[in-house]
């Protein structure tokens, strides 16, 4: 991870939560303390910071009032700032994670494990975000030779964020290979060629790079999200594809396009049902139709702490089922006709 040295600017008026994070952090980061938000401001306009670990609660400036402040410097206006707070309610949790100046919010008492983890992912995800803006701000062709190490970073950091992550999108993969096997069978008329089929897996390794801009108490939660926490979910979608958007263009072949579209519509449903736009039929993307079939197949085959894993069998039905309602009917029948060797890809993780 790229922690270098990085300089944590860390706002409380509390000295006993100053002296906490300054002994947890300093052996990795400059830590800087301070007592009030004037202080904050202070030190940035004379000195510069990577990431703002930032009280709720202090006399003369409250956090989010120091959190405005510090943005609406232009120097200033991207760095990430962790909120720390003591409120206990989800609902008003939940109400600070809408305020685009805080990327998350830390609940106190915090376990120090967890507090070190959450600094190194936004430290991570912004140097990955500042990459990406260096890449367009040079315009440089050699964007497309960089792409399989674009790819690679994106799907590390997700995997990073959530374990979990790491082998869903190797199974995505393999089969999201098999519905196009299937497909190409089928319809030999509309086959996909084989560039265009490699851009399509490997465009699928990015569908859920938008997850990195969630709130860990949301991306995270072991239990069901609320309807307003699942609102907030939703938008990964919109997050992923303003992230591949702003370098598409640098990339020659198409791939960061491709992924854009699966990142933008694989939840998106053929009757219309789904989101962020309602996109119904051929108005989805056909390389995010592809990924719904194998997204959703592969969470039907995962554990959830509020439901069982399905058999293989039971998921092959559910996904019968939706045929024509969630998915594309002839991509529900190229599934099928491969059925028998995604099912060994399953077994070969030993999730059936």
């Amino acid at each position: 991870m790229h922690n270098e040295r990085k300089t944590i600017l860390v706002v409380d008026d509390d000295n006993i939560i100053l002296m906490l994070v300054h002994g947890l952090l300093k052996a990795q980061y400059r830590c800087v303390p301070v007592r009030s938000g004037a202080d904050a401001l202070d030190f940035l306009q004379q000195d510069s910071a990577d990431l703002v670990l930032l009280d709720m609660e202090m006399p003369d400036m409250g956090g989010m009032e120091v959190a405005e402040a510090i943005h609406a410097q232009p120097n200033y206006n991207k760095l990430p700032i962790l909120l720390l707070t003591g409120v206990a309610e989800n609902h008003q949790q939940l109400s600070l994670l809408q305020n685009a100046n805080v990327v998350d919010v830390i609940r106190k008492p915090f376990l120090p494990s967890a507090l070190l983890r959450q600094v190194e992912i936004y430290l991570e995800l912004f140097d990955l975000r500042e990459q990406l803006d260096q890449m367009v701000r040079e315009r440089t062709a050699g964007l497309a030779a960089q792409r399989g190490l674009l790819v690679s970073m994106f799907s590390n950091l997700i995997e990073y964020r959530d374990q979990a992550q790491g082998e869903h999108i190797q199974r995505l993969q393999a089969v999201v290979r098999k519905v196009i096997v299937g497909y190409n069978k089928l319809f030999p008329e509309r086959a996909i060629k084989d560039a265009e089929a490699e851009r399509i897996v490997l465009g699928s390794q990015m569908h859920d790079i938008g997850k990195v801009s969630i709130a860990d108490a949301i991306l995270l939660k072991p239990g069901r999200l609320t309807p307003e926490e699942y609102d907030i979910m939703k938008k990964h979608t919109v997050y992923g594809a303003q992230t591949l958007q702003s370098v598409e263009d640098e990339d020659p072949d198409g791939l960061l396009q491709i992924a854009r579209q699966i990142a933008a519509s694989h939840h998106e449903k053929w009757d219309g049902s789904g989101y962020p736009d309602g996109q119904r039929g051929e108005q989805i993307p056909l390389p995010a139709r592809i990924v719904a079939v194998a997204d959703v197949l592969d969470a039907l085959m995962s554990l959830r702490p509020y439901r069982r894993a399905l058999h293989y069998d039971q998921a092959v039905q559910s996904m019968v089922e939706a045929r024509g309602k969630h998915f594309d009917p002839d991509l529900v029948d190229a599934f099928l006709d491969q059925s028998a060797d995604i099912e060994d890809i399953y077994v070969s993780y030993g999730d059936s």
